[in-house]
């Protein structure tokens, strides 16, 4: 029962903190050509803890997200890995991507809760990266509250 309520309370401050700042501007400005343009984002899920992470390209940190947020990059193209802090280590955890001018590629940072653990009683979070179709990537990314990163 105290659990349910706490998921129901959590649920409640994400809807409105999502609601706070506004959705998604979708106006960013114009990608220059010689540049790629690489959204990183993290969707509003209930179920997900309220941490940040700390987003990274080349083992450079680029930005943080919390739950329902979105930045973006742009980059000169070439090769690049997007790394996650994390408290531990998943399969797969983190992406190279190939960044080509004038593209639009989309990460969407996920949370595994409880990864690695025997119990629910560690508290720890693990995220990963998954790289998302552009089309399903813009479209949810509408939903999701820009931020500096």
């Amino acid at each position: 029962m105290r659990r349910g309520l706490l998921s129901i309370i959590v649920s409640a401050v994400l809807v409105l903190a999502a609601c706070a700042d506004g959705p998604y501007p979708g106006a960013e400005p114009a990608l220059a050509p010689d540049k790629a343009r690489l959204y990183v984002y993290r969707a509003l899920n209930p179920n997900d803890s309220l941490l940040w992470t700390t987003v990274s390209l080349d083992r450079r940190p680029i930005g943080a997200l919390g739950p329902g947020t979105v930045f973006y990059r742009d980059l000169p193209p070439g090769m690049y890995e997007i790394e996650v802090q994390s408290d531990q280590l998943y399969p797969g955890q983190f992406k190279t991507v190939r960044l080509v001018a004038g593209s639009r590629t989309y990460a969407e940072i996920q949370q595994q809760p409880f990864w690695g653990t025997p119990s629910y009683e560690w508290q720890g979070s693990t995220f990963l990266v998954a790289i998302v179709n552009p089309v399903v990537g813009a479209r949810q990314i509408q939903r999701l509250r820009l931020t500096a990163g």
